[in-house]
């Protein structure tokens, strides 16, 4: 292949005598600008498509998202827009491999478009995340029955190399015009949506409501509440039957600029269910033990005990071990003051993990006491109390606020009794009337804690020295 340039030659009066003429060779250089022009419609493909599923990739799927909202705009018609995360992907990909990992991606892309209208259009824009457009939909419920086949999909048994799997998926939906009306909008709230999901149930569907967004802002308060110096903590005496303050309890308050005083059952949740709380955890420990550690220092308290909650994933840390260590040293606490309680229904799942788990906590600070709180509000068995190395259990509100009719007062009369057999002490919660504690004094309770003798106090070294330790009734 030859390329061949001409050019006249002139004399010095400009007219032409002749003409030159020179030739290339450019066989190989046709050759080459054919191979680049499939390599840049190769490129064109990968950049539009997933290389591994086939479906879109994120920017075009997004810029098709913008034109699909455009077009229904102009019809007046729904559009949904579902956000797909694959659950436990990671665990799967850590297990088998990515090679793997890749062909359940491939596979799960398989199964989506099987089940979508030829309209419609499928995404990937993460890992083990997918979105689909639903154009043309006569509602929402629409876009929820085709959620609800995606689940009932991946419900079914799925084998890959021989390895059977059980894969499942959490989706959020978001439906335009109502819940949103640009893709940006149509994006974050189907993102949110897919995770109400996952926090909900295995394999399952939500679509968007607004009470969302006021959820996530509450979460977000709750997240930066210790950032913003909007938590405290304030402790509450447990005293014996002559009223002699043996233990207090460390409990976590919010009082936030938007939302005042926070109930702790509302907050402390949001809380437990993010790694936030390690950073917490570290704040409450050093707070509580430079309290225990001034109360300590006196005397007539030196024998005075510090109960603190705790989470069962905490324990399950060894960071958490090292940090507890490093700050008992760093204020010199007394392992031997310190109670660590852990919610009864931390305890109703997984107990094995957690017997060794307390257990090890039990052989590395020998001296400190475990106590299991909320007991009897109905989630863990009256074996655990057996195996457990637990010095103190706490009866749940539920029951003592019934103690004086006879059901409810022979049952923990019992429960004390076979308690007192395993050389167990037993502390009642929210006491709040004379009935209450006479009841349980009889009964043989050891401990009462609740309003009949102390609200929680924020300054409780004074309250201590104020009373000399003995809190009286209240009423």
């Amino acid at each position: 292949m030859w390329l061949i340039r001409s050019a006249p030659v002139k004399d010095a009066k400009g007219k032409v005598i002749g003409a030159i003429e020179v030739a290339y060779n450019i066989t190989t250089l046709a050759e080459t600008r054919s191979e680049l022009q499939k390599v840049n419609e190769k490129l064109k493909v990968m950049a539009f498509k997933d290389s591994l599923t086939g479906v879109m990739n994120r920017a075009p799927f997004i810029d098709s998202l913008f034109k699909r909202i455009e077009s229904a705009k102009r019809d007046t018609s729904l559009l949904g827009l579902l956000f797909l995360d694959l659950e436990k992907f990671k665990s799967i990909n850590d297990t088998y491999g990515h090679q793997f990992g890749d062909k359940v991606l491939k596979l799960s892309a398989d199964r989506l478009n099987s089940l979508i209208r030829q309209s419609d259009v499928i995404g990937r824009i993460g890992g083990d995340e997918f979105c689909i457009i639903l154009t043309k939909l006569n509602s929402s419920e629409d876009a929820k029955t085709i959620a609800q086949k995606i689940n009932e999909a991946f419900s079914q048994k799925t084998v890959i190399d021989d390895i059977s799997l059980d894969l499942t998926v959490s989706i959020g939906i978001a439906v335009y015009p109502e819940n949103g009306k640009s893709a940006r909008e149509l994006i974050k709230y189907s993102d949110i949506a897919m995770y109400k999901a996952k926090n909900k149930s295995k394999n399952s569907f939500e679509i968007f409501t607004r009470n969302f967004l006021e959820e996530e802002s509450f979460e977000s308060a709750v997240m930066n509440s210790l950032k913003n110096n909007e938590l405290y903590l304030v402790y509450q005496p447990i005293v014996n039957a002559s009223g002699v303050c043996k233990y207090i309890e460390c409990l976590l308050r919010w009082n936030s600029d938007k939302y005042g005083e926070v109930p702790p059952v509302k907050f402390i949740p949001v809380l437990a269910k993010n790694r936030a709380y390690t950073i917490l955890s570290d704040w409450v420990l050093k707070n509580a033990f430079q309290q225990i550690k001034e109360i300590n220092s006196q005397n007539q308290f030196k024998n005075l005990k510090l109960s603190i909650n705790f989470l069962k994933k905490q324990l399950e840390t060894a960071e958490f071990v090292i940090s507890f260590s490093k700050l008992l040293n760093e204020f010199q606490v007394d392992p031997g003051n310190i109670l660590i309680e852990i919610n009864e229904q931390e305890s109703a799942y997984d107990n094995k993990t957690l017997y060794n788990s307390l257990s090890s906590f039990k052989k590395s600070f020998k001296d400190c006491q475990i106590a299991l709180d909320d007991y009897g509000a109905g989630y863990s068995s009256f074996g655990n109390l057996i195996e457990f190395p637990y010095n103190m259990v706490k009866i749940d509100i539920s029951l003592i606020k019934n103690i004086c009719s006879q059901k409810y007062s022979k049952s923990v009369e019992g429960l004390i009794f076979a308690l007192k057999t395993l050389h167990i002490d037993v502390a009642a919660e929210g006491v709040v009337t004379k009935e209450q504690f006479q009841r349980l004094e009889n009964i043989g309770c050891d401990y009462f804690q609740g309003f009949y003798f102390s609200k929680p106090i924020r300054d409780i070294y004074s309250d201590l020295i104020k009373n000399d330790g003995v809190y009286k009734p209240l009423y």
